[in-house]
């Protein structure tokens, strides 16, 4: 950073503090991935410890005639 009188002259990587977008898509895939991992994580596990309907019957369904 340069000081020229009452202007400042500040440089592109200065500025942008070192991080540039290929960083921030880094950053932003790898917490996409593990939010997806979690949440999915999470929906099989609670899947897997709630009650099960009796899979037997069918409800819903007209009877058949013949």
């Amino acid at each position: 950073m340069e000081r020229e009188g009452e202007e400042t002259h500040v440089t592109p990587t200065e500025s942008s503090g070192g991080g540039g977008p290929r960083i921030m898509r880094s950053v932003l895939l790898i917490s996409l991935a593990l939010t997806i991992v979690l949440l999915s994580a999470i929906w099989m596990f609670g899947a897997s410890r709630s009650a099960q309907p009796n899979s037997t019957t069918i409800s819903g369904q007209a009877t058949p005639t013949s």
